[in-house]
């Protein structure tokens, strides 16, 4: 399987090209150990050490995919924006964009220590940008009538949106997924989306 970036190369992730099973097995062995340290103690308290005994895997095997554990979180960012790809369909119909959101919400609910490392990580705004370029890249043409430059609506409507499934988070999500949707849609997308002239 052939990893496809989704954003520029990012300094340190060694993209590996014809990733056989073993290539993949070590990956996800080192983000499953990151993902339970950073929530067990906190990104700036776990060491690349600390990692790769988790993961059971060589110290020096680390080196083999990543430069560094800040490569190893922009590749769990990767899965995130993978995972968005799929469930995100750029669409002017509210029902459908209400659907998308409620698929993302249950997957976040799903995967909710994922996020809360990436929300918890010293250099949040710094990883939540290549999901603004993501946005900015699948939405061009839903926006491209609106008099608002692409890049400020794009970095609201995510923005935005992160900030309240961060909230949701650090509630224990004590709202179902689909209220939360359903929410988001009201506050954040709905109000963009009827910005848009008719055709």
């Amino acid at each position: 399987m052939r990893h496809k970036s989704t954003s520029a190369p990012i300094k340190g992730y060694k993209s590996l090209d014809n990733q056989d099973l073993r290539i993949q097995r070590t990956r996800r062995l080192l983000k499953e150990a990151l993902i339970e340290l950073v929530i067990e103690k906190g990104y700036d308290n776990i060491s690349i050490r600390d990692v790769t005994d988790r993961a059971q895997i060589g110290y020096r095997t680390f080196f083999r995919h990543y430069d560094d554990l800040k490569a190893l979180l922009y590749d769990v960012l990767e899965d995130v924006i993978t995972t968005m790809r799929q469930v995100m369909v750029p669409s002017r119909e509210l029902d459908i964009v209400e659907e998308n959101l409620r698929q993302w919400y249950r997957i976040v609910e799903k995967d909710a220590d994922l996020y809360r490392v990436l929300f918890g990580a010293p250099n949040y705004q710094e990883l939540i940008q290549p999901l603004i370029t993501f946005t900015e890249q699948s939405t061009k043409n839903v926006f491209r009538n609106l008099d608002i430059p692409h890049e400020i609506i794009s970095t609201h409507s995510v923005s935005a949106s992160l900030s309240l499934v961060r909230w949701w988070l650090a509630n224990d999500m004590s709202i179902s997924a689909d209220t939360m949707a359903h929410y988001v849609m009201q506050l954040v997308i709905r109000p963009i989306i009827e910005l848009i002239p008719e055709n």
